[in-house]
């Protein structure tokens, strides 16, 4: 771009006046919304989306929103001097799928790749090891959070155990029990499972009486057998760690029964749209995400995001998944953009050696600062936990645990 100073790349002019973008090598002073001329180079990284299976309720609009983060980044000059291109799979959240289209993305020469389900990420995280390549998932398991296991994995926000933990921790300091109740409900797949053992240690911890498990798959019409029994055993709350297709379910069938019962609900099992699926029945349970509600401008990032929004999508009915999508996609092109300043080429192990560096980075206020050490992937530990109330979503509480060594992977 000649003529324009690298301090001019810091400036944007957005809908609602000059905030900076995202990653904030991005940006462009920019008057109009003339695109700025694209980067000569061209580097591509793989992308791994469940549009059309069992989880699509939810990563329809998680793709969108890492497609429309390497979209404005590329319009605004690309990144480090490059022109990003995203090779992009719809595996229908089928494993098999995903190994193939690994395939592709590896003989790309891609440096990165971004993922979605945890059992297709656990299932390449030995190949993306090996072959070097920064996989950053849209699942927060925290199996992918030990670098002895999973070196190059990466997560943006804190993993499902540590949502677990947090909510729980939470739930036991405002239920004025000395010995609450609590179940766990989830869908019998890696995504649902992996958080219910080091969960249920914690809940022992907390001083929890634990009922039996239920298990609801993600595409349940009916959950009225397994809540009678989580009913009988008189829980006061119960985990659900499915997507909002079953969760709206759960909460409806619960309220049918009359269960007192609180629901703490995962980061994949809700959005904006509970309140119509789930209607009263939505009402005063715990739902967890450490990031912003959509559409929140006390976040600087959300004026990009509204951005493309209104620009490309005015239609369209965007969420939370949204922004997962978009805050995976920057972080992946900020370890691209710190490898290409220091004038070197951008190989996976570059981009994972300077992703090892970031400290209290912040990811414009979307989701809470990231620092991730060569020896813990723990982006951070803080949980937000919002409710229903009177049919709109409200911020309850957030809770920050302590960084524990013996929670590290589990």
């Amino acid at each position: 771009m000649k003529g324009v100073t690298r301090r001019d790349f810091l400036k944007y002019v957005g809908v609602a006046g000059s905030m900076a973008f995202g990653v904030q090598f991005l940006g462009c002073a920019q008057k109009t919304a003339t695109p700025t001329p694209a980067a000569k180079k061209e580097i591509t990284i793989g992308a791994l989306f469940d549009i059309t299976g069992p989880t699509g309720d939810v990563g329809k609009d998680y793709a969108q929103g890492v497609k429309d983060y390497v979209r404005l980044a590329n319009e605004r000059g690309g990144v480090g001097g490059y022109t990003v291109k995203l090779a992009s799979v719809d595996y229908a959240y089928k494993v098999p799928e995903a190994l193939s289209a690994y395939k592709n993305f590896k003989s790309m020469n891609v440096p990165g790749i971004i993922g979605w389900g945890t059992g297709d990420t656990d299932a390449l995280k030995q190949d993306v090891a090996r072959d070097e390549i920064v996989y950053i998932s849209a699942s927060y398991s925290p199996k992918l959070t030990n670098p002895a296991e999973a070196p190059y994995n990466f997560v943006t926000i804190t993993d499902y155990t540590s949502q677990l933990r947090a909510v729980l921790k939470f739930a036991k300091e405002n239920s004025g029990k000395d010995k609450p109740k609590v179940v766990f409900i989830y869908p019998n797949v890696p995504y649902g499972t992996d958080p219910i053992e080091g969960g249920k240690e914690y809940a022992q911890e907390l001083g929890f009486e634990i009922g039996g498990d239920e298990i609801v798959g993600l595409k349940a019409t009916s959950a009225m057998e397994q809540l009678q029994r989580v009913k009988e055993f008189g829980a006061d709350f119960a985990w659900v760690g499915g997507t909002i297709s079953s969760t709206s379910v759960i909460l409806k069938n619960a309220m049918d029964l009359g269960m007192d019962t609180t629901f703490m609900v995962n980061v994949w099992g809700w959005d904006k749209r509970i309140v119509k699926l789930a209607g009263e029945a939505a009402e005063g349970h715990y739902y967890n995400w450490p990031g912003v509600l959509w559409g929140d401008t006390s976040a600087k990032g959300m004026a990009d995001i509204m951005y493309a929004h209104t620009t490309w999508h005015p239609n369209d009915e965007h969420t939370i998944h949204y922004i997962k999508g978009w805050v995976n996609a920057m972080m992946m092109l900020k370890g691209i953009d710190m490898v290409a300043e220091k004038g070197e080429e951008v190989t996976g192990a570059k981009i994972k050696q300077e992703l090892e560096t970031l400290r209290n980075y912040d990811p414009e206020g979307l989701v809470p600062p990231i620092s991730w050490y060569p020896d813990d992937h723990r982006p951070s530990m803080v949980s937000k936990i919002y409710t229903v109330k009177g049919g709109e979503i409200k911020l309850l509480g957030k809770e920050e645990l302590e960084r524990r060594k013996d929670w590290l992977g589990k």
